[in-house]
């Protein structure tokens, strides 16, 4: 959500969350939901 422009452009995802305030949390869980996981 914060990357520079110039990542984001390459990046495959763009989360909601920026670093320190949920991004992991949201990676943690998309890779639940995409194994079928509980988050």
């Amino acid at each position: 959500a914060d990357a520079h422009p110039a990542v984001r452009d390459l990046a495959q995802i763009r989360l909601e969350h920026n670093g320190g305030t949920g991004a992991v949390r949201e990676v943690c869980d998309l890779v639940l939901a995409k194994i079928g996981g509980a988050a």
